[in-house]
């Protein structure tokens, strides 16, 4: 019986009082954390035992009001870069930033790419919401997150796609065409107390992809909700609630079979978002 279970909590904050607002990805960038905030340009790079942190700014540091805020939901390291891709819930959150911590970031307005995404119905469902994305053998997996409200005769929808990567980044750069979005797949995620579970980031560990997911109850793709826990699977596999976790989970980083990362997202600006370790059982392969 698999299990995920919380050892440990505690908030991003550096010694200055300054803090992560809304941690909404996570990926590994050599030994260290990369968490992006979904309502401020930078990243926060954070070694997971001391929680020292550098910040690595590519645009004002103070937070975007949510109608202008970028929305980057997910982050994923390839190279020498850190890509941080927005939700598409809006045409300002069509974008993708490449981040070179010390050296350079480009944003990357992709409105032909999330114009893919949407006219794929199966992927997108009523309503466009990155929320995850994670490499796995050369390929983009997006994870959409069907928290939509019903519209035009579609639901909401969870779902997988991928695109190859490395076509993506020569797209971006303006060197090649836009990427075929392919293997689209549905999934139900079940429920937590009541409320409808929905994809909230990815990660690629050993051979598979894990998922995290959160039970919160919005109306629709833009507003926050009240959430009833979080929960961690395989795709195409087991999944379970996160013991001791009733907070929104937004960010996921596996560091082995048995310990995996979370960070939070209060949706509430003057909240710090807290890393969270997890022992994880039970999911062999």
């Amino acid at each position: 019986m698999p299990r995920a279970r919380l050892t440990h909590r505690r908030p991003l904050t550096d010694e200055r009082g300054r803090f992560v607002r809304a941690g909404s990805g996570l990926a590994w960038w050599g030994e260290r954390l990369a968490v992006v905030q979904d309502d401020t340009r930078s990243l926060a790079l954070v070694e997971p035992e001391t929680l020292a942190i550098e910040w690595v700014a590519f645009g004002p540091s103070d937070p975007d009001a949510k109608r202008d805020k970028l929305d980057l939901e997910a982050l994923v390291a390839f190279e020498d870069a850190l890509y941080g891709i927005g939700s598409g819930s809006t045409p300002n959150r069509e974008v993708i930033a490449r981040v070179q911590p010390g050296v350079s970031c480009t944003l990357y307005p992709a409105p032909e790419l999330y114009a893919l995404l949407r006219e794929s119905h199966a992927f997108c469902g009523s309503e466009l919401n990155l929320e995850g994305a994670t490499l796995a053998g050369g390929e983009l997996v997006l994870l959409q997150r069907g928290n939509g409200k019903p519209r035009n005769g579609r639901s909401p929808v969870d779902a997988s796609g991928r695109l190859d990567f490395r076509e993506l980044v020569r797209y971006l750069e303006g060197r090649g065409p836009l990427p075929k979005l392919r293997d689209v797949r549905s999934y139900d995620l079940g429920r937590i107390r009541g409320v409808r579970s929905t994809f909230t980031d990815a990660c690629a560990h050993a051979g598979r992809v894990f998922y995290l997911a959160c039970a919160e109850d919005s109306p629709d793709a833009y507003s926050d909700g009240a959430v009833a826990g979080s929960s961690l699977g395989v795709l195409g596999g087991a999944r379970v609630a996160i013991e001791g976790l009733e907070t929104k989970a937004e960010g996921l980083a596996l560091l082995s079979d048995t310990v995996a990362f979370v960070v939070t997202d209060a949706d509430d600006p003057e909240v710090p978002a807290e890393l969270c370790k997890l022992e994880l059982s039970g999911f062999d392969a």
